[in-house]
């Protein structure tokens, strides 16, 4: 297993309108066989942001994430690759284009 873990952030779409249901099928097809190929590098499958928590800063504790962090980041995935270059192959198949945002 590789040694290296990178965080992905699935960023949530902007300026689009939401797709047909039709796209929504599509789109699971892409995801369900994106998945199904890398599922071995998947550590932690993740989730999307919920719409409470918390944010700890040098200052203390306050109520977070902010509104727009939830408006632009719409989940995360922890992925395991032998470097960056491999983590980023893994991301950009997702579809065809850069899918995540990924930082080791």
């Amino acid at each position: 297993m590789p040694s290296q873990k990178y965080l992905f952030l699935h960023r949530s779409p902007t300026e689009q309108e939401a797709p047909s249901p039709a796209r929504m099928q599509e789109m699971f097809a892409v995801w369900k066989a994106w998945m199904e190929k890398f599922k071995a590098e998947v550590v932690d499958m993740g989730s999307k942001l919920k719409p409470s928590g918390k944010v700890l800063t040098a200052s203390g504790v306050m109520d977070g994430p902010p509104v727009e962090t939830k408006e632009i980041v719409g989940g995360y995935m922890i992925v395991t690759a032998d470097s960056y270059d491999a983590a980023s192959v893994g991301a950009l198949r997702r579809d065809g284009a850069a899918a995540s945002d990924h930082q080791p």
